[in-house]
């Protein structure tokens, strides 16, 4: 169940310890019918993707991203969850419309960003702990071809326990230490989850050289 709270906020990234140029807002907004609306917007040099997604009794329904690059034509992908075929969508890239085939509806949708992780690893742990996850590619973004189609990968959670967080203001917050492994994260991440299941820190080695620290901000 995709339980998130109300609210605003965004995440500060940290590279080998110093904050880097990216900037990822997020907000969440409970709609009269009891739906949830949830944006994102990660902004880094020369790159913009903007996530609007939607939640309908616990479960996310649909998400849509928009990818813009400076100079070039925006990248559109609309993903679904309809109840007969499972996700489904389509891309548009210069005018052109591709849809995508069924998908299934044993994945686990995952658009991107962060305000999403915490959703997601609790969907796996009520799964026994394993699934099939659904992310808009964006591994390599200069591959027009398969930028912000599907996909997938098996991806395994494991809580490690519980943990007093002290964010880089000095705050302290309860948290469940989780492993995500899978996709791009190996057993050398972790991610903090706070009491309303909302990522609070992740930390990731993109290679040996190249280490993400990234953290949780309230209402910024």
């Amino acid at each position: 169940m995709w339980q998130l709270e109300e609210g605003i906020g965004s995440y500060l990234y940290l590279l080998n310890d110093e904050p880097v140029p990216v900037k990822e807002t997020w907000s969440v907004t409970r709609l009269d019918e009891g739906a949830l609306a949830i944006a994102s917007e990660r902004a880094a040099p020369g790159i913009a993707i903007r996530v609007a997604a939607r939640v309908v009794r616990g479960q996310l329904s649909e998400f849509d991203v928009d990818w813009q690059a400076d100079g070039a034509n925006p990248i559109r992908a609309r993903y679904r969850l309809d109840v007969n075929s499972g996700w489904c969508g389509c891309r548009e890239i210069d005018g052109n419309v591709e849809d995508f085939t069924p998908l299934g509806s044993e994945l686990v949708g995952y658009p991107l960003m962060r305000i999403f992780t915490g959703s997601v690893i609790a969907e796996l742990a009520a799964a026994r702990g394993a699934g099939q996850v659904l992310v808009p590619s964006i591994g390599s973004p200069q591959e027009l071809d398969t930028l912000l189609l599907p996909d997938i990968s098996r991806r395994a959670v494991h809580l490690l326990g519980t943990e007093d967080l002290q964010n880089p203001a000095g705050s302290i917050t309860p948290c469940e230490r989780w492993q995500f492994i899978g996709g791009q994260y190996t057993e050398d991440a972790a991610f903090w989850l706070n009491s309303g299941g909302r990522l609070a820190r992740y930390t990731w080695h993109q290679s040996p050289e190249q280490r993400w620290d990234v953290w949780l901000q309230q209402g910024k």
